[in-house]
């Protein structure tokens, strides 16, 4: 017998027993003080580790989110990926089928679809997101006096302290993307996006 006490009215708990595969188990408290979850039998068995890399299809390491989905258990699992190269990491993987899948801002998904065994440690192959007629662009933005603006935002997007901003963009041509910056205001020029395109810096302009 366990005890669960919550401020949550619903949820999930994991039961893990060394030895033991994990139980996930639904609990709700919704108009009453107690919950029962009935007998909860525990499998014999080891958890496993999933280890992957996202990339585009050009081989670009992508920094994204990363869900799996374990049918054994009917249990989902996010992690993100590192920003550096891509590479993602599952711990307390229950044996069974399993699912990987990443999508993009665009909408552009990968997955792919595995079984693993008790204690296994399984490196898949990598989730390949195909940007077609997109790239993931870092930008820099070069001000008239040869610097470059950091920490504001231009287009309504947020430029960091590194003066870098990193977006999905579909191919094609932009320009005048406005940016206020130290009391003045900005306009960029005529910039394109090429499906190869991996960094950019795009001269902004005074607008008076």
């Amino acid at each position: 017998m366990f005890k669960v006490e919550s401020r949550t009215p619903e949820g999930n708990v994991t039961i893990s027993v060394e030895g033991y595969l994990p139980e996930f188990v639904k609990y709700s408290f919704a108009n009453k003080a107690n919950c029962d979850v009935g007998n909860i039998i525990l499998k014999k068995g080891t958890t496993g580790k999933v280890i992957g890399k996202v990339v585009t299809q050009n081989n670009k390491p992508v920094g994204i989110n990363v869900h799996l989905w374990c049918q054994t258990v009917e249990k989902g699992f996010n992690v993100s990926a590192s920003k550096k190269d891509g590479t993602y990491e599952f711990e307390g993987v229950p044996p069974g089928k399993c699912e990987v899948s990443a999508k993009s801002r665009l909408g552009f998904k990968a997955t792919h679809n595995f079984n693993i065994k008790n204690g296994e440690e399984l490196e898949l192959p990598n989730l390949v997101l195909n940007f077609t007629n997109s790239a993931l662009v870092t930008f820099t933005f070069k001000l008239p006096d040869g610097s470059f603006a950091k920490n504001t935002r231009v287009n309504g997007k947020y430029i960091g302290g590194d003066g870098k901003l990193i977006r999905d963009m579909k191919a094609g041509t932009y320009s005048d993307w406005p940016m206020k910056y130290n009391g003045k205001n900005y306009v960029s020029e005529k910039f394109e996006i090429f499906e190869s395109t991996d960094a950019l810096e795009v001269q902004m302009w005074e607008n008076n």
